[in-house]
């Protein structure tokens, strides 16, 4: 499966976001994300909505649920992408899931 992560970069700072991908990386999911699926020099909402949106290319997406991430315009478009993707779809086709992190449930 083909999961799209959204994170916020400045939740990386410690490497925490590296450290949730590289644990993710040991699952049966092919972990997406922009530092690693992102071609330089090409439209970037044009790939992000891309790669959410196409069935070929995603199976699920997720967010690593922060402070910054709640407030990240970045984040919440990626959020738009799939949430319009999970309606489309009536929500059954398109997981969506967030991991908590340094934020109380």
């Amino acid at each position: 499966k083909n999961v799209w992560l959204t994170y916020a970069w400045a939740d990386n700072e410690d490497e925490d976001i590296d450290f949730i991908i590289q644990e993710l990386d040991k699952t049966n999911l092919h972990i997406k994300f922009d530092r690693r699926n992102l071609i330089p020099g090409q439209r970037l909402w044009t790939q992000i909505g891309g790669a959410i949106t196409d069935p070929e290319q995603c199976d699920a997406w997720g967010v690593v649920l922060t402070a910054n991430s709640l407030k990240s315009e970045r984040c919440i478009e990626e959020l738009s992408y799939a949430l319009d993707r999970a309606l489309t779809s009536n929500g059954e086709q398109f997981p969506m899931f967030a991991l908590i992190h340094k934020i109380s449930a």
